[in-house]
């Protein structure tokens, strides 16, 4: 599969482990079989998208919109304030996280993006324990 669920921290969080060249139906797949798991999502903390292993791909807006529609309904079901952090090595890719970044500005959650895992993995961890008072070590 393009994309796999992780669940880590014993389900506070989730990793959308992208890889390949994908397209918005990749996406929302992805989406869709988290939302198959509604019990899981208000324990989530975080969710990290590694698209390091993504290949450029261009997403007209219209899609990215159908995508975000989906969010909105995770977030419906989300801790408000949830942690999202996305990453991208190639600038094309990180330019998609961005373009998401504009389109959830509305839904209660607090995203950003990087160009590293690791630093990705960091700012979770700082955000996770400033707003929930939970330690990821």
């Amino acid at each position: 599969m393009p994309i796999e669920l992780e669940f880590t921290h014993g389900g506070l969080g989730v990793i959308y482990r992208c890889e390949g060249k994908l397209n918005p139906d990749h996406f929302s797949n992805a989406n869709s079989r988290l939302l198959e798991l509604p019990e899981r999502i208000p324990k989530l903390k975080y969710a990290i998208v590694d698209a390091s292993s993504m290949e450029p791909f261009y997403f007209p807006p219209s899609e990215m919109e159908r995508i975000v529609q989906e969010d909105r309904q995770i977030a419906s079901l989300a801790v408000p304030g949830l942690i999202v952090a996305l990453v991208a090595t190639q600038y094309a890719v990180l330019g998609l996280t961005r373009m998401w970044e504009a389109f959830v500005a509305g839904i209660d959650w607090n995203t950003r993006s990087f160009l590293s895992l690791t630093e990705a993995q960091t700012w979770v961890r700082l955000k996770v324990k400033e707003r929930f008072d939970v330690d990821l070590s």
